[in-house]
């Protein structure tokens, strides 16, 4: 469960007392799943990808660097309803899915809920295509049945169904010019529709009359004039689609083929249970020279001359197993051509199609990339899964028995026995129907909220601190309010406890306070809460929306007005033409978005509340006069983590990039901290940071950690260490820039000179560079600022994979983490037949 470790450089041998070991504890209690991935889908630009998970839930994944993938919007969604396949529109502005709830449905990128659901009249949808024009949406039904759908011009209508199937359908595909559908399913056979009057005009039989058993169709493909399907049966069959004639089969697989896909009219890969990858390509017949004229006049009967699609040999050229988990589905980026597979194991892995055969995946682990873990002052942890909640109490030890001169001879700490084990305190068990979408407890530990969408639900929290296990669980009613219809992305509250901070899917930011009130003549002391909106800011427009209980809605508007460090200016309502330093666009008005909130965060005195969307727009509220303050400037990149420091109002700001802003809002202009002076360390590294936390003793000393990495920053250090560089740099130039005694000469002979001396630089080899560049810099410029950056920054990755990580006194953490290993193991393994076994 808990362990406890002092962590301490082993290098570092003359540290000082502000980068001391910590008290760690490792917190391994928590166990969180991943969710299988049913369906992948590419954006058509290649952006981003949609992934549906086996609970429901489907993401949205930013793909837009090669080595860098993470969750950019997760749609929570409902157990029942298993997201089958998922489909963009061309413009890649719409987003489809259909469940096997029998219903299709389009969602909203944007508020994140189902936009339109429509019933499919024939039960379970198992598989859902988009038409090569882009107007027109197929699915296959339980049934029997194929059903059409039109989305031309935004509409989502149904237009016709098929002529119907004995058996159930469960997969199918639309050929290159959209006259031909081709369906299969549970019936051992391929039909071939014709789109115009829904009737079949071929059937396939896949099943050899020597098979006993039954068969299933999962896939299907149409590439060319051949027509591809992966059964039940481990078995990838090509067939023409003229005649239906088998052309080759493949037994690669020792199960169900369960996914297709193709690169043009050459290449197919096949994947299924046995998690298994194999490719296929397509060689024309070497036609004989020697044959006669009537051979080739028979053979024209069939194939065209000139038709080489149709007159073609599939083998396989390789097979390989990459993971341990049976993969469900297999899908191509649109522009850059990598396979991406994804199964049962929640991994997403991808390589390059050129290295198939020679390299091993890339592998994307599914945890999430914001924290699902929160604490309050008393070291309550509130983790949150699908369906519930739970708090867990940290365990102690007694420091004084265990003091740190005891543990310096250890580099890598040593485990520490606990005296108080850690306390599962509460299981809160949610709606069953629908997935939980955000969660926050307060700091005080008393106030606990979670919003799916049906609706937010808050609950008080009694506990009795002399014996945990005494506690009570009191629900607030949020009737009054009337937020029935209106669900969370994120929940937040003050620090003091007293309000609760909503980011709705409206676009709207509302502030509620919590009032409590005791109750007169009572026996016992019984209190009831008050809960009143104090101001609801309206982000979708420039807006700022004013509303009290049985009172009208007020509207105002404001502008606020900023400073940068950058060379362009701009001033009031305008824009500034110029950029900044550090890829900073300086932009100053109140920007309208559609675009969801990402974060929020609140001050620690409960001044600010600053929140930012998708598109990377910061907005910078006053809690205390209740109006928007200000918007920051646009970044080239998109913030991954934003929170105040302690005790000041100062907001720091990380990038996907993993470049650092600090903002200060009192002076409206960006520290001088900004994001050079951290180590390159942190841009080469392939992670991504979602988490921030601050040393109680001192704001200026910061914990960042990802999955693999904790990062523990020195501010101070950094800034005393680069000052000193930027004066011994500057001493340099004012050495250079020194006038010399010698007379001036004239332009040709300087001219001649640097002619000479750039051919020399052109003609010297690479060792005589490297010297030379050892000349030109000071000597000790590259050492100092290593040096600057290893005193002030250090990185350790003894705990992962980590889910959360937060002080929890001076001088000890707190360390949630979820062992691959362990997962693994809940699993279900493949069964392979042995030789001599039963």
């Amino acid at each position: 469960m808990f362990t406890k470790q002092k962590t301490k450089n082993k290098n570092d041998k003359n540290r000082k007392t502000d980068l001391e070991s910590f008290y760690v504890h490792r917190a391994r209690c928590i166990k969180w799943e991943p969710r299988g991935i049913r369906s992948l889908e590419f954006h058509p630009s290649g952006d981003w990808l949609a992934v549906g998970r086996e609970n429901g839930d489907l993401e949205i994944w930013n793909t837009s660097l090669y080595y860098s993938w993470y969750c950019e919007t997760r749609i929570a969604g409902t157990a029942s309803e298993t997201i089958e396949k998922i489909v963009w529109s061309l413009d890649g502005k719409r987003l489809f899915s259909c469940s096997l709830g029998s219903h299709v449905i389009e969602w909203s990128l944007t508020s994140l809920k189902a936009k339109t659901v429509c019933d499919s009249f024939g039960g379970a949808v198992r598989d859902l295509k988009l038409n090569h024009k882009g107007d027109t949406i197929a699915i296959a039904c339980e049934d029997g049945r194929i059903r059409l759908f039109d989305i031309s011009n935004g509409n989502f209508q149904y237009i016709r169904a098929f002529s119907k199937e004995k058996n159930s359908l469960f997969c199918l595909c639309w050929s290159e010019n959209d006259s031909m559908i081709v369906a299969g399913g549970n019936g051992s056979n391929v039909s071939v529709y014709n789109t115009s009057t829904g009737r079949v005009i071929n059937s396939i039989i896949v099943r050899k009359y020597s098979e006993i058993k039954p068969l299933v169709v999962w896939t299907c493909l149409w590439v060319g004039n051949t027509i591809v399907c992966g059964d039940s049966h481990g078995y990838t069959r090509f067939y023409d689609a003229k005649f239906g004639t088998l052309l080759n089969e493949f037994k690669e697989h020792e199960a169900d083929v369960l996914s297709l896909i193709n690169i043009g009219d050459n290449e197919v890969y096949a994947t299924g249970i046995d998690s298994k990858i194999s490719k296929y390509s397509c060689k024309p017949f070497k036609t004989n020279p020697k044959k006669t004229k009537k051979n080739k006049k028979k053979k024209n009967l069939y194939h065209e001359e000139n038709d080489l699609n149709q007159a073609v040999n599939w083998i396989c050229l390789y097979t390989r197993k990459e993971l341990s988990q049976y993969l469900r589905t297999v899908i191509v980026h649109p522009i850059h051509k990598f396979l991406v597979v994804g199964g049962l194991s929640g991994q997403i892995a991808f390589i390059t199609v050129k290295k198939f055969a020679k390299e091993f995946f890339t592998r994307v682990y599914p945890y999430p990339n914001t924290s699902i873990i929160t604490k309050s002052r008393d070291n309550l942890l509130l983790s949150q899964f699908d369906d519930h909640l739970e708090i867990w109490k940290v365990g102690d030890i007694n420091k004084s028995k265990n003091s740190p001169p005891q543990l310096k001879e250890s580099p890598n700490g040593m485990k520490i026995k606990i005296e108080k084990q850690p306390l599962h305190l509460l299981d809160l068990n949610t709606s069953k129907y629908y997935n939980i979408v955000c969660s926050a407890i307060s700091s005080n530990g008393k106030f606990i909220a979670y919003s799916d969408q049906s609706g937010i639900k808050l609950f008080y929290l009694s506990i009795n601190k002399k014996n945990y296990a005494d506690f009570q669980l009191k629900k607030i009613s949020l009737d009054d309010l009337q937020l029935n219809s209106i669900f969370a992305h994120k929940l937040t509250f003050t620090n003091d406890s007293s309000r609760l901070i909503i980011a709705t899917s409206n676009l709207q930011i509302i502030v509620i306070e919590i009032i409590k009130k005791s109750i007169e003549n009572s026996e016992t002391e019984n209190f009831t809460f008050q809960l009143i909106i104090k101001k609801v800011f309206d982000c979708y427009s420039n807006k700022i929306i004013k509303k009290k209980l049985n009172q009208k809605m007020e509207n105002e508007e404001e502008v606020g007005n900023i400073k940068t460090n950058g060379k362009g200016k701009g001033k009031g309502k305008g824009k500034g033409k110029g950029k900044g330093n550090n890829g900073i666009k300086d932009t100053i008005e109140y920007k309208k978005t559609d675009s969801r909130i990402k974060y929020i965060t609140v001050s620690s005195d409960g001044q600010y509340l600053a929140s930012t969307d998708l598109k990377g727009n910061i907005n910078i509220f006053n809690l205390d006069r209740l109006t928007f303050e200000k918007t920051l400037p646009t970044f080239d990149a998109n913030p991954t983590v934003i929170k105040f420091q302690p005790n000041t109002s100062i907001l720091t700001i990380v990038l996907s990039n993993n470049n650092f802003h600090f903002y200060n809002i009192e002076k409206n202009q960006l520290d001088d901290l900004s994001p050079k002076y951290f180590p390159k360390v942190l841009q080469d590294n392939k992670v991504r940071i979602f988490g921030i936390s601050f040393d109680p003793k001192d704001e200026t000393k910061l914990l960042l950690y990802c999955y693999d990495w904790i990062i523990y920053v020195d501010l101070n250090r950094i800034k005393v260490f680069l000052e000193n560089e930027k004066k011994l740099i500057q001493n340099e130039k004012n050495t250079k820039n020194q006038p010399s005694s010698s007379p001036t000469k004239d332009k040709k002979t300087e001219n001649k000179k640097k002619k000479r001396r750039q051919n020399s630089k052109n003609n010297n080899n690479n060792h005589h560079n490297s010297k030379k560049k050892q000349t030109t810099d000071s000597p000790s410029k590259t050492s100092r600022l290593n040096y600057a950056y290893f005193k002030g920054c250090r990185m350790l990755n003894l705990f992962q994979p980590l889910l959360f990580a937060d002080y929890i006194s001076p001088g000890s953490l707190v360390v949630v983490e979820r062992v691959w290993m362990d997962i693994s193991k809940d699993l279900p393994t493949i069964k392979r037949k042995k030789f001599g076994y039963d």
